[in-house]
């Protein structure tokens, strides 16, 4: 039932479930403490830590920005109402956003999504599992489901579909191993 378990930026280890309980890992107790409840919003499909310290709770329809250090529980503006698969953060209020029918460009602006046009990406009509930012050569990599690993320069606005021979599987997974190489799964 545990939709995410990670780290935020000072390094507290947190659990986020489906039904929107949110825990927070106390290291000298060695046990979970509960610390928000997420209530009657619909099942929480995706939860992602941000480098500004809120947790993201998206259900089928809406996106909510739990703050870590205050506590508060912020309702988010969004036009676009798909379900969101992945995030992938580019500075303090830049983000892309994959769902099922493609990834966008957002500002966080006053509890506001504010999709930002990308001509090459918002042409983009897949669904999409997985999202890495490579900060040293501002790249996007964007996992599909069995339509392969696509790369988008952010400072070009170009977007190119890989010769990875990784068409026909769906993309769960894309880390770093070092500065020139990923890892795919």
């Amino acid at each position: 039932n545990m939709n995410l378990l990670a780290m935020d930026r000072k390094g507290v280890l947190w659990e986020v479930t489906r039904n929107g309980l949110i825990f927070k890992y106390n290291i000298n107790t060695d046990s979970y403490q509960l610390v928000f409840q997420f209530k009657n919003k619909g099942p929480v499909i995706y939860t992602y830590i941000d480098n500004n310290n809120n947790i993201w709770l998206c259900t089928p329809h809406s996106q909510y920005l739990y703050n870590i250090d205050n506590q508060n529980l912020t309702l988010l503006e969004n036009s676009n109402k798909q379900p969101i698969g992945d995030i992938a953060q580019i500075n303090s209020n830049t983000y892309y956003i994959g769902t099922s029918r493609g990834v966008y460009a957002v500002k966080l602006q006053n509890k506001t999504l504010l999709k930002t046009p990308k001509k090459k990406l918002d042409n983009l009509n897949t669904q999409i599992n997985k999202l890495y930012y490579h900060k040293e050569n501002n790249k996007l990599f964007i996992g599909s489901f069995q339509k392969g690993v696509y790369v988008y320069d952010t400072q070009k606005g170009e977007l190119q579909l890989t010769n990875s021979g990784l068409n026909d599987i769906s993309i769960n997974s894309i880390k770093a191993l070092n500065e020139n190489e990923i890892l795919i799964a």
